[in-house]
């Protein structure tokens, strides 16, 4: 095989390694790939994976039938079907980080959820949401 070749063939894989970093490794497009992950399960009642996540100390406190029944209160939570990223602020230190949300269900209801994480493990994970309009 050519040296041109080779040196080709290992452009092309630095290319394509920069691109995957780049639209997965970044931590704004992590945070959202959780917070939508979470929002899809929630979407098909899959509350086992939506409880993964969760930051440890959330899952602690509440169980698999506890979110079940927090989002059953919360129709922007369970039947959003627009979801629009408005910012995603992370702390300077790294470890927290708010990503703020338009949302629509299906019934029309709009408002705006803030979703708090936190990095655990190097990994981003839910804490806690706040709702605008409180719709409890």
């Amino acid at each position: 095989m050519s040296t041109k070749v080779i040196a080709s063939a290992l452009a092309a894989v630095a290319v394509l390694a920069l691109g995957i970093f780049l639209f997965f490794g970044t931590p704004t497009n992590q945070i959202k790939s959780v917070v939508n992950q979470q929002f899809t399960a929630i979407s098909v009642a899959d509350f086992e994976k939506a409880h993964t996540y969760l930051a440890k100390d959330k899952r602690a406190a509440m169980d698999k039938d506890d979110l079940r029944y927090y989002v059953a209160q919360r129709p922007l939570l369970q039947y959003n079907v627009k979801r629009t990223f408005s910012s995603i602020i992370i702390q300077e230190d790294g470890a927290s980080a708010t990503a703020y949300m338009d949302v629509e269900a299906v019934d029309g209801q709009k408002g705006a959820i803030n979703v708090f994480l936190v990095k655990e493990e190097g990994k981003w994970m839910i804490s806690t949401y706040d709702f605008t309009p409180d719709i409890k």
